[in-house]
């Protein structure tokens, strides 16, 4: 009888847990825009003064566990576009790349009444998944295109990791953010000279969750 009193509280034990556990377990989904570039440099010289902001976009399916009304952590899998793009007399075009991030993020709350503003910052491994470089060369009335596929470990290294910071308003559940997403990888696999090359993006988003 003893053993199976024990049995039962164990087990007992366990479903509060497991509840208790998901009364603090959100999950959702965020998407929206990114503007992007890259930082590359040569030695102390700025290679990258003539790139533009490349118009993107992402899509965040997201956990969130909420230790307090003032913290918690969130993570999932970013799916998002990176790159640059390019403007001479003669040659124009852009440089797009598609990565799967995995972000950690801690996220502080601060409660305004009907909506909560938070502010997050956490770190990021991003895995490159595809892309393309398109390119378009203008010589007189003649002009000719060109796209290929990304090349990773050809172009860049493959992985890159970096962090990020953001802030939003939470109204309902109802997601609106800003986040910037700092790169601190050399993704140049050129050793044989002082290349760097490091990712950025400005995402805004909105998104929705869903408590649990």
């Amino acid at each position: 009888m003893k053993k199976i009193n024990l049995v039962i509280v164990i087990i007992l034990s366990f479903i509060l847990s497991i509840d208790a556990f998901s009364q603090n377990l959100s999950l959702g989904a965020k998407g929206g825009l990114n503007l992007s570039n890259m930082i590359v440099k040569y030695d102390d010289e700025t290679l990258s003064d003539d790139f533009k902001m490349l118009a993107g976009f992402h899509v965040y399916p997201f956990v969130e566990y909420s230790f307090s009304d003032l913290f918690a952590i969130d993570a999932g899998l970013n799916f998002q576009s990176r790159g640059y793009s390019f403007e001479g007399d003669i040659v124009k075009g852009r440089y797009t790349t598609l990565y799967l991030d995995i972000p950690i993020n801690a996220k502080f709350n601060f409660d305004l009444g009907s909506v909560k503003l938070f502010c997050n910052v956490g770190p990021y491994v991003a895995f490159g998944i595809g892309g393309t470089v398109y390119t378009e060369t203008n010589i007189g009335s003649l002009t000719t295109t060109a796209r290929r596929d990304i090349d990773w470990g050809d172009d860049l290294k493959s992985t890159d990791f970096g962090l990020n910071i953001g802030v939003g308003l939470d109204i309902n559940n109802f997601i609106v953010g800003l986040n910037y997403g700092g790169g601190i990888a050399n993704l140049y696999n050129i050793h044989d000279y002082d290349n760097r090359a490091y990712n950025y993006v400005l995402s805004l988003s909105i998104g929705y969750k869903f408590n649990l």
